[in-house]
């Protein structure tokens, strides 16, 4: 019985914004929340919102953030205009992530979201804390 080689995948291609994909033509509260709409987008705008950071400044600031996620998040903001990558000439080039002003816009939004999640009566947030899971449908477990 001989093997038959499977042909390698290639990297998915990294994520752009919907309203990239749709022309714009979306609702302002589905724009925003795509935006922000994962926990490693949020921290990172979060941590940007103190000033401009470099790759490794921001990996180890984020716990369980991966390189490789780190590096597609910052992909995706910069192609939703939340970021800017700034390279300045050197040995080594320096390479610094600054929010654009429509980043810094979100900090308002940001904030709101911290408050909200730690005013008591509040919906619990986070699987370690609620103990609540969901599948791969999004129904949950028990």
């Amino acid at each position: 019985m001989s093997v038959i080689p499977t042909p390698r995948r290639s990297s998915p291609t990294p994520a752009r914004p919907v309203s990239e994909r749709t022309g714009g033509d979306l609702c302002p509260n589905f724009a925003s929340v795509e935006i922000i709409g994962t926990k490693w987008r949020l921290l990172v705008i979060r941590h940007l919102l103190q000033g401009p950071r470099r790759f490794n400044e921001l990996l180890p600031g984020i716990p369980g953030l991966s390189a490789k996620t780190l590096s597609s998040t910052l992909r995706f903001l910069r192609r939703a205009r939340v970021l800017e990558r700034h390279v300045t000439d050197g040995n080594p080039v320096q390479v610094a992530y600054n929010l654009t002003s429509d980043g810094r816009a979100l900090g308002n939004l940001i904030e709101e979201i911290r408050a909200w999640g730690g005013t008591p009566g509040a919906p619990p947030l986070g699987a370690e804390r609620t103990g609540l899971r969901e599948n791969s449908q999004g129904k949950a477990l028990q």
